[in-house]
């Protein structure tokens, strides 16, 4: 990241670089809601979420990265790469 910002700036920043990565897609909170549930169920792939959302693979994880508490992220992440139907 970029020195000498305002933790404020630094925010945006990130924030923006989120949004463009998304391909700027704009969810309501009950849209996040329903991707993380998606995203957590070891029995739906990430197709049936960019069929519902028209997200890839990497917008989920860049999303999950964005909404979820760092450790939380993590195990989510672990528990991705070691199931078989994602």
């Amino acid at each position: 990241m970029i020195k000498n910002l305002t933790l404020v700036q630094q925010e945006f920043f990130h924030l923006m670089t989120i949004f463009v990565f998304m391909k700027s897609k704009i969810f309501t909170d009950q849209q996040i809601d329903r991707i993380i549930e998606m995203a957590w169920e070891d029995r739906t792939p990430f197709d049936a979420i960019q069929f519902q959302f028209g997200l890839a693979e990497a917008d989920v994880k860049a999303l999950m990265k964005k909404e979820l508490k760092f450790r939380s992220y993590v195990l989510w992440r672990k528990r991705v790469e070691n199931c078989s139907t994602k």
